[in-house]
């Protein structure tokens, strides 16, 4: 039984908000982890100068924000010291990059363009389905 009942409200045990957490963790790790590569090798941007720039905009906002230790391939769950919501917030708010700098930019691509798809996915695995949990 992975769920509970409080005055008629269907409430998912411990364990499963605590997978639920993982999973979502683990998602914006590891699809943050795969944009940082695919934009190392240039798959994604319009252009290779493009995506040279947002791999610094990401290396650089993921420094500042103390993220680059967790993009590790080894981190495993269940991710103590990590809260998902700080995770999110974070990645979810890297946005606009360009609006720092002046002068010309080497594509039209903006990270958020890329980051947002991956704080969806990860929201997504924090949805409790009370039909599969019944």
């Amino acid at each position: 039984m992975n769920h509970l009942f409080h005055k008629g409200v269907l409430i998912p045990k411990v364990e499963s908000m605590d997978e639920m957490r993982c999973a979502a963790i683990q998602e914006l790790l590891l699809s943050t982890h795969k944009l940082n590569q695919d934009l190392y090798e240039s798959n994604v941007g319009c252009e290779g100068s493009c995506s040279a720039m947002m791999l610094g905009f990401l290396q650089r906002r993921l420094w500042d924000a103390e993220l680059l230790d967790w993009l590790r391939e080894d981190v495993q769950s269940p991710f103590h010291g990590i809260a998902f919501a700080t995770l999110h917030q974070k990645l979810n708010e890297m946005d606009n990059v360009y609006e720092e700098y002046s002068g010309d930019q080497a594509g039209c691509c903006d990270i958020h363009e890329f980051l947002g798809p991956i704080c969806a996915r990860a929201e997504a695995r924090l949805k409790f389905d009370s039909e599969e949990h019944i």
